[in-house]
């Protein structure tokens, strides 16, 4: 096979390879394209559900779902105003406090769904249908009322993909995408997704090839899978291409096969006439060779002939004697030179040798006979020669072994970049921290690993009072007890500043030391090791706040930027878990109001026995969204008080709840008196003699 055939080959070899990267490259393509695809409407999921959140808090404030908590249902027309987003939301519900159904834009819960918002204290909770969303309905004094419950559906908007929702130990999978897979179908796609640990995967479900794309929501608990089906590999372009290639490789290897195709005479013919050239290229080296031969003779005839016998001897003679006078001066010349000595400079350069090294003079080998190397090679045998080398080897203590250089410190700069892991590996914790109530030993557990990004594990947490106007001490971990009662910070505190936007730092100087103020406000000798304070201000979840890192070790504030961005965040997730602790503590620390309560029972009861039995009483409650001025209280009391009739009456729970025993008539009235100052109310109403009330959780309203 000639040259021709071989580069056809290559060339064919070559395009081939060319065109299978190309189906491949275009096959790997399409995945990320379809996995790029199904990350951003998960991630375009989770945008929806957040801002969903924002709009239920942001309505809640404003009292927007407190008319559904009457007594009297709404009509239909507007129970189907609860649901903000149809696309996303497949039913909402207005629940009282014994989680029972009061308004509904759509169907109702399960009784397996309403036992699991009962028994889960967490926003989020996935069935195997759906997922659940709760939130606390609250009035102006940030007092639950009931619930709001979201039944989301994500795939009543996107229905081109299958999606598939699971908890983190897979426990409860959620397909929304019931038309898809059969019954079998779906658990044969939760073990693989179970074992799914990458972004994005290729599974087989029954001969057809899908691409699921993970996405883990981690403030929700939840796994999202996108599941879209792989377009299979005949559509794709590349493979026509192939086939093209393959083709044209093939016509142009025969092409080239069938020019190259010789019979036996021709080749013999081409061999004899390689043959020729090369000895006729030799017999013209040969000719030139003896034209030059021909021409030296010539010339050294020509020279012979013209010099006389005579002169040329005595040129030889002279030729001589020169030479010999030359070496005669040579000599005389290097015995009268002087003799030069090379001395060393003082300023020498020395080398540091290794002790740990030893250095051997390298040994010369004997060159033997072949003779010798026969005898030799018969003497010693193999296991003679490893006999000698284990005798003549140097002892293993003499060896030389070289000190490993730098180790000591790459170990201490090693330990130094992961002496404090990052914040993001603690997500996992907090997914367990909003589970149950907060417990003190979470508490702590959770501020730790704040408190390890800034070198500081002794903390305190001050909320604001506002009756006071100052920052009181309510939480402190790894301190004396006597720093709960006299730590304090002011909103403009002279002597710690604290108006921070989101961190500060305080150095401990020996002014402030002194400063009488200041240790007034800690225990005697707990400032002494400290050398400044972390404070960091967080607003989240309602929550005015400072959080104190006493820094005891590193002595600076923290500079670098994204260690901040981490701990910051960290602080608004933990915020709810903060507001959760203070909130069950407050509730257990505020005291029985049992006269106030007492009272107010008194007196409704003495309303309701001397009310007439036809019309029947009517008791309701107004709650303002801020507290009323002394004078306008007044005045509005005597307004409704013109009004009432005998063995009605007006009570003042608060400046800003008031209390009115009144018939059915003047309700509408009373609530002219009220909306003339300004502000918006709430009202709570009920019929007593007609519907029963618990009078205690009335007026705790």
């Amino acid at each position: 096979m000639g040259k021709g055939v071989a580069k056809n080959y290559l060339y064919s070899a070559l395009a081939l390879a060319f065109a299978v990267l190309c189906l491949f490259a275009e096959r790997l393509t399409i995945i990320y394209r379809i996995g790029d695809l199904a990350g951003k409407r998960l991630e375009a999921l989770q945008a929806d559900v957040e801002n969903l959140d924002n709009l239920v808090e942001a309505r809640i404030r404003e009292g927007v779902f407190f008319k559904y908590l009457i007594v009297k249902p709404l009509p239909p027309a507007e129970q189907t105003e609860l649901n903000l987003n149809p696309q996303l939301i497949e039913s909402a519900l207005i629940l009282d406090r014994q989680f029972a159904t009061l308004a509904r834009s759509g169907r109702d819960l399960e009784s397996a769904e309403r036992s699991q918002l009962k028994d889960r204290r967490v926003r989020g909770i996935l069935t195997d249908r759906v997922v659940l969303r709760r939130y606390d309905v609250t009035d102006f004094d940030k007092k639950r009322t009931g619930y709001l419950v979201l039944v989301l559906r994500p795939d009543l908007r996107h229905t081109q993909a299958g999606l598939v929702a699971a908890n983190f130990n897979f426990s409860v999978v959620t397909d929304f995408s019931r038309d898809r897979f059969d019954r079998e179908d779906k658990q044969l796609v939760s073990v693989l997704l179970s074992k799914q640990s990458g972004v994005q995967n290729l599974i087989t479900v029954r001969g057809k090839t899908y691409l699921t794309v993970r996405h883990t929501w981690l403030s929700e608990n939840l796994i999202l899978f996108q599941i879209a089906e792989m377009p299979p590999l005949y559509t794709y372009l590349s493979l026509y291409f192939l086939l093209i290639v393959l083709l044209a490789s093939m016509v142009f290897i025969i092409y080239g096969h069938a020019g190259n195709r010789y019979t036996r005479r021709e080749v013999s013919e081409r061999i004899l006439r390689e043959y020729d050239r090369a000895v006729e290229s030799r017999q013209q080296a040969v000719s030139e060779l003896s034209t030059v031969a021909s021409i030296g003779e010539t010339l050294a005839e020509k020279i012979v002939n013209a010099e006389p016998a005579a002169s040329t001897a005595l040129s030889l003679e002279q030729r001589l004697a020169e030479a010999r006078a030359a070496e005669a001066r040579r000599r005389e010349k290097q015995e009268q030179a002087p003799i030069v000595i090379d001395m060393m400079p003082e300023n020498r350069q020395f080398r540091f040798m290794n002790p740990s090294l030893t250095l051997r003079p390298q040994q010369r080998v004997a060159q033997l006979s072949e003779q010798d190397h026969k005898l030799r090679h018969r003497a010693f045998s193999d296991e003679l020669k490893g006999l000698m080398a284990a005798v003549t080897a140097p002892p293993a203590s003499e060896r030389p072994s070289a000190a490993p250089t730098g180790l000591l410190t790459e170990i201490s700069a090693f330990e130094d970049s992961h002496r404090y892991p990052a914040i993001d590996q603690y997500l996992y914790y907090l997914n367990e921290l909003y589970f149950d109530e907060v417990t003190e030993a979470e508490l702590a557990e959770a501020m730790r690993v704040a408190g390890d990004a800034v070198q500081s594990g002794v903390f305190a947490i001050l909320l604001y009072d506002s009756s006071q106007a100052v920052f009181r001490t309510g939480f402190t971990h790894g301190t004396p007890a006597l720093l709960h009662e006299s730590l304090f910070l002011l909103p403009r505190d002279s002597v710690l500043p604290n108006e921070y936007t989101d961190y500060g730092y305080i150095t401990i100087t020996p002014v402030l030391r002194k400063n009488p103020y200041f240790l007034k406000r800690f225990p005697a000798g707990f400032t002494d090791d400290l050398k400044g304070f972390h404070i960091f201000n967080i607003h989240e979840s309602y929550l005015k706040a400072r959080i104190v890192f006493f820094d005891s070790d590193r002595g600076a504030e923290v500079t670098d930027t994204e260690t901040l961005r981490r701990v910051k965040s960290y602080l608004r997730q933990i915020a709810p878990a903060i507001h959760m602790f203070f909130l069950e503590t407050a509730e257990d620390k505020k005291g029985e109001p049992a006269d106030l309560a007492d009272w107010a029972v008194h007196e409704l009861k003495e309303c309701v026995s001397l009310a007439d039995e036809e019309h029947g009483s009517f008791i309701s409650q107004y709650v303002f969204e801020s507290s009323l001025d002394l004078g306008v209280q007044l005045t509005m009391l005597r307004e409704i008080a013109r009004i009432l009739r005998d063995g009605e009456k007006v009570l003042v729970l608060s400046p800003s709840r008031f209390v009115v025993v009144h018939r059915a008539a003047e309700g509408a009235a009373i609530e002219e008196i009220l909306s003339r100052q300004g502000k918006k109310f709430i009202i709570k109403e009920s019929e007593f003699g007609k519907v029963s009330r618990n009078l205690y959780t009335f007026i705790e309203f």
